[in-house]
Formats: structure tokens, sequence, C-alpha cells
């Protein structure tokens, strides 16, 4: 049984939502709240798609705006980009110095949200492999530092 002591702050809205009529609230289960969150955001069951968001959640849970550059790295498809920017799930920052950076909904704990009912559902993919939630995260920021380092390279050579 859960207490509000054993839930996230990120869950207590969603633990609130899933909370029926006929029962007490420290009933409520997690499986129950990422089932909803799941039929919520229907992309989630949507391997390539959902593979592809769970990479941006993945950087963006630690505030990190995600540069396009990686994005078109890591083929992440436009008509992707195109329905979650229309869906609110992220958005796209043009700064005064140039480029184009996504934050996924403007919030970390949303992203650490998706990230968690991915990892519930087991569908924390990379080129074909299921991982675990903080070996997850470990790949894709590695990914991304190793995208960000060369990037910051060129730059610097052509300044």
């Amino acid at each position: 049984m859960l207490t509000l002591w054993d839930i996230p702050t990120y869950l207590l809205n969603w633990l609130l939502k899933t909370w029926g009529r006929n029962k007490i609230l420290s009933e409520v289960e997690k499986n129950e709240i990422y089932k909803r969150i799941s039929a919520k955001y229907h992309f989630i069951e949507k391997e390539k798609e959902s593979e592809d968001f769970f990479k941006l959640c993945a950087i963006y849970q630690f505030e990190i705006p995600i540069h396009h550059d990686f994005v078109r790295n890591e083929k992440i498809k436009r008509e992707y980009l195109n329905i979650w920017e229309y869906e609110g799930l992220i958005y796209r920052k043009i700064p005064k110095g140039g480029g184009v950076y996504y934050t996924v909904h403007d919030n970390s704990s949303f992203a650490r949200l998706l990230l968690n009912t991915g990892d519930y559902l087991e569908i924390l993919i990379l080129d074909g492999c299921k991982y675990h939630l903080e070996e997850y995260i470990a790949e894709v920021l590695k990914r991304f530092l190793v995208k960000e380092q060369a990037s910051n390279v060129s730059q610097t050579q052509r300044d």
C-alpha cells in the first residue's frame, strides 16, 4: 500500500486523477497511475515514436535544452516533432545567438514522469535493446554529451 510519502511529487497530480470515489487514496497502486498516464499520452504505446520521445525526456529531466543537432543526429522524425509541438509536449526555443533548442513541456518533472512510465511499461529502448531506467538515461546522456562535445570542437575550429 502506498502512502503520500512514497509518491514522488511529480506523481501526486496523477495519483489524484487515478483515485476513484470507491477507494481510499492510499489504495491506489503505482501501476494504475502509470496505466492512466499511458492512456493519456497514447504515443507511449507506439514503439518508434516513444523511443524518440524518451530520448528527449532523458536529457530534459536535468533541464538541459536539447539542441537540434542532437535531434537530427538521432534521426528523430520531423513529423513527430511537429505532432509533439502541436500537442504541447515539446517547445521549440530559438535563442538570440541562433540555433534551435527543444524542451519537454518546459518541465523537467514531466520529462521524468514519462520516463518512469516508460520504465514501468518496460519500453525504454535504444537501437533495439531494452534498458532499465538508470541505464537508459546514462546511455542517452553519453550520446548527447559526445555529440555536444563534437559540436563544440567544430565551433571552436570555425572561430
